[in-house]
């Protein structure tokens, strides 16, 4: 069997017929042998590229006969922006798109070109209206719509699901001149600064040359507040350490106090306990003592 005869009317649509004759697009996956009157046509789009301005060129891609559709599919790219006032920034662009109509697609020849062009057009014209300070320093700024963008991918064919701006950043020519300005802007800064103390201090030494002000005698004088304070604070520290001497000795006394107090009452609860058991206890406190005086002054032994 034949190749040819695999679904060939199934697959096989009519693009376009001039006289006698006739292209047909196959959609597939399928295989076809052309006849002897038949050709296949090629094809050759120009590459997407990922670095779009305004002097560079489309390159052409390699030729093809087979066209694959992947959806969606995602182009992501930076195009060159010159602001209204003469400065250049990179626009990061994410680009998802897909092929809705294959006709249109091929008729339109070369698609990525026509994209391309329309891009372009989009971004020489929002860099037209906007100003660098409010591209690089209003993070909310108002992206472009790419209109012509839009209306360049519908003509083809092609669906954009979303043109989206990733980032949006000054070239390193501008980033050099604008670091270059702030570094000048802070040794502005900081000359103003230092020139306004020095006239800061010129000012304060003529006000204290005009009063008369005797500076040794104001530090002097400050000495000498210094020294009583700190005689002061000596005094009241050793008072303070008089203070807790007397505390201690007091504490001291009133614990020779008690023990004092606690061995008596242990001993009259001695006696008591004599006295109820029966036992004479007059006797038993002259028993506990060796010497007594005498009149006489002499000591004698109980």
């Amino acid at each position: 069997q034949s190749a040819r005869t695999l679904s060939t009317k199934d697959t096989a649509e009519s693009s376009s017929s001039s006289g006698s004759t006739t292209r047909y697009i196959l959609r597939g996956p399928s295989m076809f042998f052309p006849e002897e009157d038949e050709t296949v046509q090629n094809f050759q789009w120009s590459l997407l590229p990922t670095h779009l301005d305004q002097s560079s060129e489309n390159l052409p891609g390699l030729p093809f006969t087979t066209l694959t559709r992947r959806q969606p599919e995602s182009w992501k790219l930076q195009g060159l922006i010159k602001t209204n006032d003469g400065v250049e920034a990179t626009m990061h662009l994410s680009i998802s798109y897909e092929i809705d109509d294959v006709v249109k697609c091929v008729d339109s020849r070369d698609p990525v070109a026509r994209m391309v062009a329309s891009l372009r057009y989009d971004l020489n014209r929002f860099g037209l209206g906007i100003d660098h300070e409010t591209l690089l320093g209003c993070p909310d700024f108002q992206a472009p719509q790419f209109v012509s963008l839009r209306q360049a991918a519908l003509g083809c064919g092609i669906k954009l699901n979303e043109v989206l701006v990733v980032s949006v950043e000054a070239s390193p020519e501008f980033q050099r001149l604008q670091a270059e300005r702030e570094m000048e802007e802070r040794q502005k800064h900081q000359e103003l600064a230092s020139y306004l103390h020095e006239q800061k201090v010129l000012q304060e030494q003529s006000l204290v040359k005009q009063l008369g002000i005797d500076l040794d005698a104001d530090l002097k004088r400050k000495e000498a507040r210094v020294r009583a304070d700190v005689a002061r604070d000596v005094n009241k520290f050793q008072m303070e350490l008089l203070e807790q001497e007397f505390l201690v000795e007091d504490f001291k006394l009133q614990s020779k106090e008690k023990q004092k107090r606690l061995k008596n009452q242990i001993e009259i609860d001695y006696y008591n306990c004599l006295a109820g058991l029966g036992i004479d206890v007059t006797k038993v406190m002259c028993s506990r003592y060796h010497y007594m005086p005498t009149i006489g002054g002499d000591n004698h032994t109980i």
